[in-house]
């Protein structure tokens, strides 16, 4: 087929214009990788892993926003990312891009949020009461582990400073608060024969908030119990047990669990554990501060003459040092 030279001046002309168009479009090029494809690409990573239920192995999926304050085409709210065999990829419908390599942008990840709008969506670096919870029922793997929530922010992100292999790097930080409880049973469980297994059948700390609210407009996100949490018990997870190696020798129970960080007045933080018919139970008399981001470590040493069935009492724990709380 012959063009005409007018017709090919014409096309060339429209060509040379798209091409000047993608070229002027925020310097986005057409490629294969960062920076020529300019595609958000992410590297996340769990600390502590050796203290939290999450850590950077089994995080599976998670929540990406970007807030890009001169260009909102590329700002993102809420992404969910997911790990596949050949690494980490955005569900999105369209590819998650870069404005360029210097400007300026806000990167916020957390895992789910409760009831977030996706009718609406809204970035979550601007929201001041996001909602999370955390499960009762923490005795259930799944539960343990979902009740465990991440987050990061970095409001100063330029990728050309901060990309390490063309890749987002994600530090994620703990936002709840660990508890772990080392019980210590007396010689006493060894008289009749050594204590090889545990007698403990259930850990309780009752009476504790349920719903969070997170506040992702500070620079460390700050994380609190809701105005109008739920109050339930939350059964911890059954840890490892330290069989006693003769009768000298003090068995030892690990159970843990996550709570929300807060202030809780002298009296009222309290543990119940159940032994068969028994229930064992301890309460603070100081004021207990959970924060966020830290694991506390609860010794305490269970005697068999201490059982109160179905009662709160002091006696049931060794008073001192065995009561307090650590930090890490």
């Amino acid at each position: 087929m012959k063009i005409s030279k007018t017709k090919a001046m014409v096309c060339a002309a429209l060509v040379a214009t798209v091409l000047t168009g993608c070229s002027n479009d925020e310097d986005i090029a057409i490629g294969n990788n960062y920076p020529k494809d300019n595609v958000v690409r992410v590297m996340p990573s769990v600390g502590e892993a050796q203290t939290r239920s999450y850590t950077t192995e089994t995080l599976n999926e998670f929540y990406l926003d970007i807030l890009n304050p001169a260009n909102s085409n590329y700002s993102y709210q809420y992404s969910v990312f997911n790990k596949y065999a050949d690494g980490w990829k955005s569900n999105s419908t369209k590819p998650l891009l870069w404005q360029n390599a210097t400007q300026q942008v806000t990167v916020t990840a957390c895992t789910q949020l409760k009831d977030y709008n996706s009718v609406n969506p809204e970035n979550i670096c601007n929201m001041t009461d996001a909602r999370v919870i955390i499960w009762p029922d923490q005795y259930i793997k799944s539960y343990y582990e979902m009740s465990d929530f991440l987050w990061f922010k970095d409001d100063q992100f330029i990728p050309n400073n901060k990309l390490v292999d063309g890749k987002l790097p994600i530090s994620f930080q703990h936002g709840f608060s660990l508890l772990e409880v080392k019980v210590e049973f007396g010689t006493e469980y060894n008289i009749s024969e050594l204590l090889t297994a545990s007698p403990i059948t259930k850990l309780v700390v009752p009476d504790m908030p349920c719903n969070a609210s997170i506040d992702f407009t500070q620079s460390s996100v700050k994380v609190s119990v809701a105005a109008d949490a739920d109050r339930k018990a939350i059964s911890a997870w059954h840890g490892t047990f330290t069989a006693a190696a003769d009768k000298n020798t003090n068995a030892i129970d690990r159970w843990s669990c996550i709570l929300i960080p807060q202030t809780i007045a002298a009296g009222s933080f309290k543990v119940n554990i159940l032994a068969g018919d028994a229930t064992y139970a301890w309460t603070s008399t100081k004021e207990i501060t959970l924060e966020s981001g830290k694991k506390y470590q609860l010794k305490l040493t269970l005697g068999k003459d201490a059982i109160i069935v179905g009662q709160m009492t002091m006696n049931a724990w060794e008073t001192g040092e065995s009561g307090d709380l650590e930090t890490e």
